[in-house]
């Protein structure tokens, strides 16, 4: 039997505080709500439940 990798999700700063899993989630496809522990020092973290790994991207724009 062969696993599904996590997937990814980009985050940015204007998203944060940041929860798993997001609004809008299937209702079968809930587990219980955690705050993803996420900054520039540590730009990614999994979510203990599901495993999807969380990416902080910069948001920025150059004017």
């Amino acid at each position: 039997m062969s696993q599904i990798p996590p997937r990814s999700v980009n985050i940015k700063t204007t998203d944060l505080p940041f929860a798993c899993p997001p609004p809008g989630t299937a209702k079968w496809n809930m587990h219980p709500r955690v705050f993803i522990q996420i900054s520039a020092k540590q730009p990614q973290q999994s979510c203990p439940y599901c495993g999807t790994r969380y990416v902080l991207t910069d948001d920025t724009e150059a004017k």
